[in-house]
């Protein structure tokens, strides 16, 4: 089923047996499991939820967008996974929420799915931080290529002078001696920034 006849939320995964989750900070280090549940939801086409819940499963203990500056930690010993967010820095330090899992099946579906969103949000901002270093900072200009779409060739076409000396090659019209210029603003983007930092753990702490 495509996304125009998807109805969302679309649940990838969710567990309310077998489950556990703790929360921590660097104040807090000891980590208390409780019994819960779990659920991997994609809100909307692209954007992703993890909600955990205390048992009987009707109260919320945490509703997280997933982003792409999740660190994530997975104990495969311990049937574990742990994970804080960049910007989760509070009074007491980096949160991190832990969930337990009781059997190897559980675990491991559940890391397949959240590895899997994870993996998908990483390559949209790769994508849109590479489409925003095609407009704004490449060499030469597609500024005002894209500009075009918007404002349309005839925009541009009428700053042309027939002599060719009104205007540049980009169409727009030249700065005449003792216009008062701005200075030139720089940038740069760089596409590997924002991705997840994700790690196995494979002896038990």
């Amino acid at each position: 089923m495509n996304d125009a006849t998807q109805t969302y939320p679309v649940v990838h995964f969710a567990a309310v047996q077998g489950v556990e989750f703790a929360r921590t900070d660097d104040q807090h280090p000891d980590v208390e499991f409780r019994p819960g549940g779990v659920m991997l939801t994609e809100l909307v086409p692209g954007e992703f939820a993890i909600i955990i819940t205390a048992q009987p499963c009707t109260s919320s203990i945490a509703a997280l967008t997933i982003t792409h500056n999740y660190q994530v930690l997975s104990d495969t010993e311990r049937l574990e996974v742990r994970w804080t967010s960049g910007a989760s820095r509070f009074l007491h330090g980096s949160s991190w929420l832990h969930l337990r899992f009781a059997n190897r099946l559980l675990f491991t579906d559940f890391n397949r799915a959240f590895w899997q969103i994870l993996w998908d949000v990483q390559l949209k901002i790769r994508i849109l931080q590479d489409r925003i270093e095609n407009i704004a900072f490449s060499n030469p200009s597609n500024f005002i290529s894209y500009c075009r779409q918007y404002l349309g060739d005839a925009y541009f076409d009428s700053f042309a002078g027939s002599d060719g000396d009104s205007a540049d090659e980009d169409g727009l019209p030249l700065a005449e001696e003792g216009d008062t210029q701005g200075d030139n603003g720089t940038g740069t983007a760089n596409g590997n920034e924002g991705a997840p930092v994700l790690s196995e753990e494979t002896d038990a702490e």
